[in-house]
């Protein structure tokens, strides 16, 4: 089976593909291969614009359990949608004539009647789900009166029969999600569909449909595999001085570092201290180096603030790692990558050997001469 994922951004999205592309990193469950490919649909208008989606070929985990990764990791900040397909076709005939199967053959395998009995004046009227195709048969006794009901009684039955025909059939029809790109894809795909009856809540199936170029990706599977969680960064950020601690959360889980209790790091430029904050939750202590205001959330218990520009504080930096050194130094300046290359670098010898060095690249006006800049940052590196 295929899933589609759909991010808030296309900046977003390209992240996800460049992730599930790169055995590497550590965001996707590689123990089962995961997927084979991954590929972002559709024209992307920019590196900002597009239909912000990820498409991933073969993957090889459940809908359950790839809900469940998605919500404990960093990607609940970055998956807005998921869609389930296994069908593809350019076709919107052929797209509504496979739904409509697929919905017929759901209905069969789902649908359970319950039997309904009608009682009056020595007629007795029933049907069970053997009658369900064939609509709704009289008893013996009731055939054999049938050719002496006067017209109105026979009006009676008839109007009787209507009404539970008409039940039945309401009865039959499946519960449905529709999960659709674009949205308003599944105002038309309800009007074009038989038998189902679109909820939101209530509901059993669900129905994937991605039109993009011309070409529609489509499923149904079970509604308890929907993945339903809300994306909002914002609100998953509330705990933090700012969203910028998201991005540390992501850099560990992304590289697979392990953040210990024994624990020593800097944080260069650490004001306002979302940085400090995120680290002080996972490590022993935190130096948070900045002239500047912390806010009061980062000033932990294990937090020391040094109060100088870095070039500054040799002696205090020194003193609070006891001249044992730093197993990790953070940099999230927003400064040029080259500029915040040239902070960080007098600071290097301060980290213990094989210690860990996150520096946020930024790059201004949307990334130009990026290619030049990483070149730089490389050069610094080695």
């Amino acid at each position: 089976m295929h899933v589609i994922l759909q991010a808030g951004s296309q900046s977003h999205a390209l992240r996800l593909q460049l992730y599930a592309s790169s055995p590497h990193l550590q965001v996707f469950p590689r123990s089962r291969g995961f997927c084979t490919t991954a590929e972002e649909l559709g024209t992307l208008e920019s590196g900002h614009k597009g239909p912000c989606l990820v498409l991933l070929s073969d993957c090889k985990v459940s809908p359950e359990d790839f809900n469940h990764h998605i919500l404990s990791t960093f990607l609940r900040g970055y998956v807005v949608r998921m869609y389930w397909v296994e069908y593809t076709t350019s076709s919107r005939s052929e797209l509504i004539s496979h739904l409509n199967s697929l919905i017929q053959h759901y209905s069969e395998d789902c649908y359970q009647a319950a039997p309904v009995v009608y009682n009056g004046d020595e007629r007795s009227f029933s049907y069970s789900q053997e009658n369900c195709n064939g609509g709704h048969l009289l008893t013996e006794s009731e055939a054999s009166r049938t050719s002496s009901i006067g017209q109105s009684e026979g009006s009676v039955v008839t109007d009787h029969w209507q009404s539970l025909r008409r039940l039945e059939k309401e009865s039959k029809k499946l519960k449905v999600r529709l999960q659709t790109y674009p949205r308003n894809f599944a105002e038309s795909l309800a009007d074009e569909l038989k038998d189902i009856d679109c909820q939101l809540h209530d509901f059993s199936q669900s129905l994937y449909a991605v039109e993009v170029n011309g070409m529609y990706r489509y499923g149904l599977s079970s509604g308890s595999q929907m993945y339903l969680a809300s994306c909002d960064r914002e609100d998953l950020a509330k705990d933090y001085i700012a969203r910028a601690a998201l991005k540390l959360e992501e850099v560990a889980q992304v590289y697979g570092f392990a953040l210990t209790k024994d624990m020593l790091a800097m944080d260069l430029g650490a004001s306002p201290g979302a940085w400090t904050q995120f680290l002080s939750k996972h490590i022993h202590r935190v130096v948070a180096v900045d002239p500047a205001e912390l806010r009061e959330q980062a000033l932990q218990s294990n937090v020391t603030h040094v109060r100088k520009l870095a070039q500054d504080a040799t002696e205090e930096l020194e003193a609070a790692s006891e001249g044992k050194g730093y197993d990790m130094l953070v940099c999230d300046v927003n400064r040029h990558p080259v500029e915040a290359a040239n902070l960080v670098s007098p600071l290097l010898p301060h980290l213990k050997a094989g210690g860990l060095l996150v520096l946020t690249l930024k790059f201004h006006g949307r990334g130009r001469d990026k290619e030049q800049k990483v070149d730089e940052i490389k050069a610094f590196q080695s």
